[in-house]
């Protein structure tokens, strides 16, 4: 357990959002919440993807971690969304890093104070994550949903499928959807040369996905 909370610990002096922003979808009701992790490359295009959950009910902050330590910014955002009656359950959308950090988190969260994610949708995750040791504390994850591009160079979808079919047989809690002919960042228009580039196929579907999984755990 120790290597990972060392490793997921690490601060990375990166990032442009100074203060957690939060989007609140209409009305008063109850509505889950969800902390969105950017990539190492800062907050972008993880605003509008927070602003597009807002609109489907969720309510959503963006939490740059990379400013005062992987977990403390994300302490802040969780503890944002809990102070709101409305919220109910809360998940985490990663992207790329965002989505390494967040298994990490919910592991080190459960075991310091019982505070429960409850589910993860992980787009493109990489680095390739300590996955022995996730299986170790498997019993902690949340559901766990990862979207991967089949030619993603940080990490391999079998990779994923492995772990999956360790920790999960039934394969309810544990999913890989692997997108056909992409890499990493699939999703963004402004990813660097070695990327597959953006893909408006695999971008599409794989948020549809995200939001079903959501709804699936969340509500």
């Amino acid at each position: 357990m120790r290597y990972i909370l060392i490793y997921f610990t690490i601060p990375l002096l990166i990032g442009c959002q100074s203060v957690p922003r939060v989007f609140e979808p209409a009305g008063n009701e109850i509505r889950p919440g969800v902390i969105i992790l950017p990539t190492s490359g800062g907050v972008h295009h993880e605003i509008s993807y927070a602003q597009e959950l807002s609109r489907r009910g969720f309510q959503t902050i963006v939490a740059d971690y990379h400013q005062s330590g992987y977990y403390d910014r994300i302490d802040q955002a969780y503890d944002k969304l809990r102070s709101d009656p409305r919220v109910g359950k809360i998940g985490i959308v990663g992207f790329s890093r965002g989505g390494y950090v967040a298994g990490g988190y919910s592991i080190y969260q459960k075991q310091k104070n019982g505070r429960k994610i409850d589910a993860i949708v992980g787009f493109y995750i990489g680095p390739s994550p300590p996955l022995i040791s996730w299986a170790m504390w498997s019993s902690m994850l949340p559901p766990y949903l990862f979207l991967q591009g089949e030619k993603d160079n940080y990490t391999p979808p079998w990779r994923l499928d492995q772990f999956c079919a360790e920790v999960d047989p039934k394969g309810d809690r544990c999913k890989v959807v692997e997108f056909k002919g992409v890499g990493h960042a699939f999703d963004q228009t402004r990813t660097k040369s070695y990327y597959s580039g953006y893909d408006a196929r695999a971008a599409k579907e794989s948020y549809e996905l995200a939001v079903q999984w959501l709804d699936k755990w969340l509500r």
